[in-house]
């Protein structure tokens, strides 16, 4: 069985004296461009990197499945990429299969048998392992990077239906992390919002995090005003709203907008910006490297964040 803390070449000198195998259980990652992937994948890569014995459940990203050494943030690791089924309402999801979540945690727990489990959703893959991990005495720690209307959208479900649906995905969110030992979410906000939608209690704040020393800041004053958007281009973004902000604005002030980042809202947005008479002050970069991202974000004079269901931006 190949293992992610064998295959890694990376400088463990902050290696612990008794490193864990953890299995982390996640419906998105990468090459998925999000922040709950990005979160599970520098998780993994940080464990990795002091010392411990990572491995990782996730969708396939493609139809082809199965059991490889991946690197991702410098760090190599096992995945175990389940079979899979494209979410077509969505530009890029694919998911596990529901009804074959607990056979796959099984087989997977079997195998690495590891001393905890961290899942990173209750939807798919953290339900199997949950209960999977439970029946075999693991531990597990669940982190919720979820808000029910992240996910609305990419259902097409008729609205008369979205509210009635949003009480039910809170109510299957809290019988999964009701198994966890600890469960956190990136904020103290969003920590507070997952115990009043649910019966759980004490969930911990634990920020996403950055590594500051990537990041260089300009205290220079800027010589125009550049407003930027980092995140998915799709409508739980309200990315809508930051165009007529900045459609509204003084004239005078020439505010240029930067929208990093992809989604199936692109091509309407474009269009709504030419509507709006603002196209040749807005810049769609689509996707981007980390290196462009990190000198938009320091060139620009304000972020934006319109999403009325942002538990911590990573950006």
């Amino acid at each position: 069985m190949p293992k992610g803390l064998s295959d890694s070449p990376r400088d463990t000198s902050s290696t612990v004296k008794a490193p864990l195998r953890v299995l982390i259980g996640a419906d998105t990652f990468p090459p998925n461009v999000n922040g709950a992937a990005n979160f599970a994948s520098r998780l993994a890569a940080g464990l990795v990197d002091r010392g411990h014995d990572v491995y990782v459940e996730a969708p396939a990203a493609s139809r082809k499945h199965g059991t490889f050494v991946e690197e991702h943030d410098g760090a190599r690791f096992t995945v175990f990429r389940v079979y899979s089924w494209r979410w077509y309402p969505h530009d890029w999801l694919r998911f596990v299969l529901p009804w074959r979540s607990q056979a796959n945690a099984a087989r997977i727990l079997d195998e690495v048998k590891p001393d905890v489990v961290h899942i990173q959703s209750h939807i798919v893959v953290g339900r199997g392992l949950s209960r999977q991990a439970v029946k075999r005495g693991i531990r597990v720690i669940g982190t919720n990077h979820f808000m029910p209307e992240n996910m609305i959208d990419h259902t097409k479900l008729p609205h008369f239906l979205r509210k009635r649906v949003i009480r039910a995905a809170w109510a299957d969110a809290a019988s999964t992390f009701g198994l966890c030992e600890a469960v956190t979410s990136p904020s103290r906000k969003a920590a507070d919002f997952l115990e009043a939608e649910t019966d759980l209690t004490g969930v911990h704040a634990i920020s996403c995090g950055i590594d500051a020393a990537l990041y260089t800041p300009s205290f220079e004053k800027r010589t125009g005003n550049t407003i930027v958007f980092v995140g998915r281009v799709s409508g739980e973004k309200h990315i809508d709203v930051l165009l007529r902000a900045v459609a509204a604005m003084d004239p005078s002030l020439d505010v240029k907008l930067e929208i990093v980042g992809g989604g199936d809202q692109m091509s309407q947005l474009k269009q709504m910006s030419r509507d709006l008479g603002i196209s040749d002050r807005v810049n769609f970069a689509g996707y981007v490297t980390d290196d462009e991202l990190r000198a938009s974000l320091t060139r620009a004079t304000v972020f934006a964040m319109p999403s009325i269901a942002e538990l911590q931006s990573i950006a």
